[in-house]
């Protein structure tokens, strides 16, 4: 099997196969058309992602706006703010910054100096607990609160890294997939109406790997270059 054949399989295959099982699973469950249409929107949008190409962030923006409407409904005020009001408008400020200082079909990576480590946690837990605050004070779904925020803090604290390229955003982002997961394994047991969104989240967690393996090999193909052009 030639290299173009694999990456042919690893890259459509999926896709091929979770995009009907999606739609059919959906409909079979009762699902609405604003939960199988994003769900569906998503599986392009992360492929693009991991392939670290810059126009995944506006069509993740557009697709932001689809996937609101299914968090209304099921309360997740933490997920609903975190689209509508941070990750779109994050999404379209990455482009710009990516586009800025593009490489490739990507952009310009960088690492985080490792004083800011502690810096992101106090971020993340402060961020998540004002969450889980207003969440309560808003009547947010029961049994879930406490994950959607962190969920939310975390995906706050991805697009701001992400959108200035530090690598560590893709290391961050796979934790937040993988409580994602769990997210939908739970509600999906409750109501299989989301098994859609589980599907996607689990997809989700494969390609944001692919992502990370891709971002980290970049970042050191981008630093021989630039070792080399200090040496010339």
């Amino acid at each position: 099997m030639t290299e173009k054949s694999k990456g042919f399989l690893m890259d459509y295959v999926p896709i091929i196969l979770l995009t009907p099982a999606i739609v059919v699973s959906g409909a079979l469950a009762g699902q609405a058309a604003y939960k199988i249409i994003p769900a569906v929107v998503t599986l392009f949008v992360v492929l693009l992602s991991s392939k670290l190409y810059r126009v995944a962030f506006l069509l993740g923006a557009a697709n932001c706006i689809l996937y609101s409407v299914g968090y209304f409904v099921d309360g997740l005020y933490g997920s609903l703010v975190s689209c509508l009001v941070i990750s779109a408008p994050l999404q379209v400020l990455s482009w710009f910054l990516w586009k800025r200082s593009a490489y490739k079909q990507a952009t310009m990576f960088r690492r985080m100096k490792v004083y800011f480590y502690p810096l992101i946690v106090a971020a993340t837990a402060a961020l998540a607990l004002g969450m889980l605050y207003v969440s309560n004070r808003a009547g947010g779904a029961n049994g879930m609160i406490a994950l959607d925020s962190v969920l939310f803090a975390l995906g706050l604290i991805v697009s701001v890294l992400l959108a200035f390229a530090y690598i560590e955003g893709y290391a961050l982002n796979l934790l937040s997939c993988a409580l994602t997961v769990v997210m939908w394994v739970i509600l999906a047991a409750r109501n299989v109406r989301d098994i859609t969104y589980l599907l996607v989240s689990l997809y989700n967690v494969f390609r944001v790997s692919i992502a990370l393996a891709a971002c980290v090999r970049m970042y050191r193909a981008q630093q021989l270059e630039r070792k080399k052009g200090d040496e010339a």
